[in-house]
């Protein structure tokens, strides 16, 4: 593996290829450019104020129905998740359906889908 050159060299083609111009030696710029960033999105944020929040309704999903050969689902991590049009479509994922990692259960990977 080749070893990367610290910012401190920055004579050499390949430090010049790694770090951009625009980034000088102690990175105050890229430090600047962070928090110009930052705050620039900052009045992105101002809609969700409080009084927007209030006006918020959550609703809970069913759950997902247990896998083949399964008598409860405990859910799935990981998983493949997107909306298609009014569907909810979750796909795949793992969980340990038997027993607890700590416990010495086995990870099972799920090809389903469910779609609501």
């Amino acid at each position: 593996m080749a070893k990367i050159p610290s910012r401190r060299k920055r004579g050499g083609p390949v430090a010049r290829a790694l770090y951009p111009c625009w980034l000088d030696e102690c990175g105050r710029t890229a430090r600047t450019l962070l928090r110009l960033i930052i705050a620039l999105s900052f009045p992105c944020m101002l809609p969700l104020s409080s009084a927007n929040v209030m006006n918020l309704t959550w609703d809970e999903l069913p759950p997902l129905p247990p896998s083949a050969g399964q008598a409860k689902q405990p859910g799935v991590a990981g998983p493949f998740a997107g909306v298609h049009g009014d569907a909810l479509i979750v796909a795949g994922g793992a969980n340990f359906p038997d027993k607890m990692p700590w416990e010495g259960g086995t990870k099972v990977w799920w090809d389903d889908i469910w779609v609501l």
